[in-house]
Parts: C-alpha cells; structure tokens; sequence
C-alpha cells in the first residue's frame, strides 16, 4: 500500500510527463502559443521591435546583441511545472475546470517569460562591461532561474493566503451569530 505522498508524486510525475509529451509531439504548439507571444510581449517590455523568423524564432532587435527568442527558451518547461503544481496545490479541482486552469497556467507562463527574457537581456547589457563573455551563460541561466522561483514562490504565497483567507470565511459562516 502506498502512502498519499507516493500516490502524489506519481500523480504530478505523470501530470508533468503527459505535458512534457504533447509540447515534444507538437512543435508547433511550442512556437505559436509561447515562443511567438512571449517574444512579442518581452519586446514589448524592452520597447524593441521583434520579428517573427520562418525557423519558428522571435528575434529581437538590440543594439550590440543577436537576440533570438527559440524553443529552448520558450517558457514551456515552465509552463508545465506551474500547471502541475496548480493542479495538485487546488483542493476539489474538478476536471471541468482543468483547462481554466490550463489557460491560465499559460498566461502566467508566458507573462513570467517574457519578464525573464527582458530581465536576462537587461542584466547581460549590465554585465558585459564588467563580465568576460565565457560567464555570461552561467549569468543568463542564474538570472532566469531567479525569475522562474521568484514566481512560483509567489504563487505558492498568493495560494497560502487565499487559503487562509478562505479558511476564515468558512469558519465565520459556520459560527453562530451574536
């Protein structure tokens, strides 16, 4: 007999595989849904214009940098962690409200990317001065990593807070009034 941890992790293992699977059978998804909005919407933020390549790429116009906005950092992976954790971090989650939950997990997702994007651009126009060029990959993976946390941290804190909040409210219509 398995414990309710083990029957968890399974659950969110195969919940973060199943979505893992559909982003890897279709690319397309990848490209249209977050590599194209979450390019656009980073050159938004960083007042630049993007352009839409025929390799399925948003590129970036910066001054002294190639900017290229491509599957690898698309934000799916994230994307797919965020909507894993929602699904298992909602008590009484119905499956009618899983693709509600799916669209929002996706806004979410792309919003935080494209705030990671600009973010990463911003620190290696910083950093280049200061920063041989050979640690300006370790730079943009910690700077992204930085945002990515920063984000699901504060959702986790939203989540607990609602939940409270929630809690209280439960709590007070079932006492007795006075």
């Amino acid at each position: 007999m398995k414990s309710p941890f083990t029957s968890l992790v399974l659950c969110a293992t195969g919940c973060f595989a199943v979505l893992q699977g559909v982003g890897s059978l279709a690319p397309v998804l990848i490209e249209r849904g977050f590599v194209l909005p979450g390019g656009i919407l980073a050159a938004w933020l960083l007042g630049t214009p993007a352009t839409w390549t025929h390799g399925g790429e948003v590129a970036l116009a910066i001054t002294g940098l190639d900017v290229h906005v491509t599957a690898a950092c698309s934000g799916y992976d994230f994307f797919s962690i965020l909507a894993t954790y929602l699904i298992f971090r909602l008590p009484n989650l119905s499956l009618a409200r899983i693709p509600a939950l799916l669209a929002g997990s996706w806004l979410l997702a792309v919003t935080v990317n494209a705030l990671r994007i600009a973010t990463c651009i911003r620190v290696r126009q910083l950093s280049t001065p200061v920063l041989p060029d050979h640690y300006q990959n370790i730079l943009h993976q910690a700077t992204g990593t930085l945002v990515f946390l920063s984000a699901l941290v504060a959702l986790a804190v939203i989540l607990q807070l609602a939940s409270r909040h929630e809690s209280r409210q439960r709590l007070s219509s079932t006492l007795p009034a006075a």
